[in-house]
């Protein structure tokens, strides 16, 4: 009898062990975070930044594995991963618009002169909304990121005022919005995806694009574009998601550890944008001719595309902050 009851609590304690072990295995969950950036860049140096501090806010449970250079495809088919479960994690802005057409608002040229008025309206409830139905489409929103502000460049002269860019074949993201801007200036946009910018403008396919400095540096564009118009003309930021797949797996513990450095990297990118874009200008002295613009030239023809956006009640409460 004693040697039966030692049997059976034997075999209770190790299906409890077993039982705990798996628990315990199911906790370790690892996050793939796919970005186009090269690594060593700025912006892969600090998604990097982003999943140690995963690692350490979440006591080791969730490990953030970085794929920089679109290991796992490019934005496009980053979105579709994660729709079906194959990829985690990236950021991105404008590649959301086929999903949620009003994340485009923050893609209205001029729309911020600042990264504190963009802080500011992300407390709107018309924000909010916006995060919503990403969220309802499978894309959980943990944060707010950034590109920087966004510049011109191109191979045929230097772009001081609108009119200069009348005709120019000019590279857009899959971005109505940005299509739009450009073709109210007289240019002639095409979308293409950004792992394909590079060879485009090297083989002529297009005169020029409009990129944040620190993507110019990065991916070498100036050893194919001869003039950086310093337009300034959009504000990105980007957006990062989790596939709701595999945030689902995550105890809410483990998610407030993601939100957390989420929050932090983003808190860093604004803290610290300004100085990195005149590091970014800096550095790119020399390796492309660099000129002003007429920002009130500018300013005052594309105007006319804040009457046009679809959601005027989510771009007069952004508006209404900026006053």
């Amino acid at each position: 009898m004693k040697h039966a009851l030692r049997a059976t609590l034997a075999g209770a304690a190790t299906a409890a062990s077993l039982c705990f072990g798996s628990m315990a295995a199911q906790a370790q969950v690892t996050l793939g975070f796919n970005i186009e950036d090269p690594a060593g860049s700025y912006h892969a140096e600090l998604t990097e930044k982003f999943a140690d501090l995963v690692e350490e806010y979440s006591g080791g449970e969730v490990k953030v594995i970085v794929y920089p250079g679109g290991q796992q495809g490019n934005a496009r088919e980053s979105i579709e991963g994660m729709l079906i479960g194959t990829v985690d994690m990236t950021k991105s802005l404008d590649t959301f618009a086929p999903i949620v057409r009003d994340v485009e608002v923050f893609g209205l040229p001029y729309l911020y002169q600042s990264r504190d008025q963009f802080v500011k309206s992300l407390a709107l409830p018309e924000v909010a909304d916006v995060v919503q139905r990403l969220e309802d489409e499978g894309l959980v929103v943990v944060g707010w990121w950034e590109n920087g502000f966004r510049h011109m460049t191109n191979n045929v002269q230097p772009i001081q005022k609108p009119e200069d860019l009348d005709g120019l074949k000019m590279r857009t993201p899959v971005s109505v919005t940005r299509m739009e801007m450009f073709k109210l200036m007289g240019a002639n946009p095409a979308p293409l995806a950004f792992t394909e910018v590079f060879t485009a403008l090297q083989t002529g396919a297009f005169d020029g694009q409009e990129n944040p400095l620190q993507l110019i540096l990065s991916h070498k564009l100036f050893e194919v574009q001869k003039y950086l118009s310093l337009t300034k003309h959009v504000y990105n930021p980007q957006i990062v998601v989790v596939s709701s797949i595999k945030w689902n797996m995550l105890s809410d513990e483990q998610k407030a550890a993601v939100r957390r450095a989420a929050e932090e990297i983003g808190d860093e990118y604004r803290a610290d944008g300004d100085a990195v874009d005149a590091q970014m200008l800096s550095e790119l002295q020399g390796k492309i001719e660099i000129n002003d613009v007429d920002f009130a030239a500018f300013q005052a023809a594309l105007k006319p595309m804040y009457a046009q956006f679809p959601n005027q009640e989510l771009v007069n409460a952004i508006l209404s902050t900026l006053e």
